[in-house]
């Protein structure tokens, strides 16, 4: 359930420091709960008699309720938390399909989000959770779809990045135009009127000659 507190207290905070220490606080815990599931695999004997044999149809009824929650635009939040639960259920009893899809759940959300909000700190956390499920994915077409997604994050990363600098180099520029304005002085031109009409009064004078 720690896992779950921690997504739930991240996409709540608004304060960037503030959610970038929840998030290391999130990675500490799951690190924690990696290593406490990988002692107790080695440490336990190899049941296969009694043991619930891990599906991918066993897998997908665990995230059905929450995939239809979010197809229908449900609470993006309570989403969230149910899938970092997942999570953890996954790491707590070693099994690697399950944590796998809920890391990949969960990148989904907050790659909708990022590209919704246009924050890309919503895609660097999809990102990173990609990643983790990358690293623990073992089958092909998992692995596919995976990257897939890892360059379509990438893509939207790029396109907000190039929008944000062509609007700062415009915004720029108008800025310019406006410091410009700002400075033109009413007695420049003034003097600028002068000295055109000394040379048209010169010009007078010689055609008189």
């Amino acid at each position: 359930m720690s896992l779950a507190l921690y997504i739930a207290a991240v996409v709540r905070c608004d304060h960037r420091d503030q959610a970038e220490g929840i998030e290391h606080r999130y990675e500490y815990t799951e690190r924690l709960l990696q290593g406490i599931s990988s002692k107790e695999s080695q440490g336990r004997e190899q049941i296969t008699v009694n043991k619930e044999t891990t599906t991918p149809a066993k897998v997908a009824g665990k995230f059905q309720d929450l995939d239809k929650k979010r197809a229908a635009g449900g609470n993006a939040d309570s989403v969230l938390v149910g899938y970092a639960q997942l999570m953890e259920e996954g790491i707590v009893n070693d099994n690697s399909m399950l944590e796998t899809e809920a890391m990949k759940s969960l990148g989904d959300v907050y790659l909708k989000r990022g590209t919704e909000t246009r924050d890309t700190r919503n895609l660097t956390r999809a990102s990173s959770l990609y990643n983790k499920a990358l690293a623990r994915c073992h089958n092909v077409q998992g692995t596919v779809a995976i990257v897939h997604r890892l360059l379509y994050t990438a893509k939207i990363r790029q396109d907000i990045v190039t929008r944000n600098t062509k609007r700062s180099a415009r915004k720029q520029r108008q800025q310019a135009v406006r410091r410009q304005k700002d400075h033109f002085s009413p007695f420049s031109a003034a003097s600028g009127d002068v000295i055109n009409d000394g040379i048209r009064r010169l010009y007078r004078q010689l055609e008189k000659l």
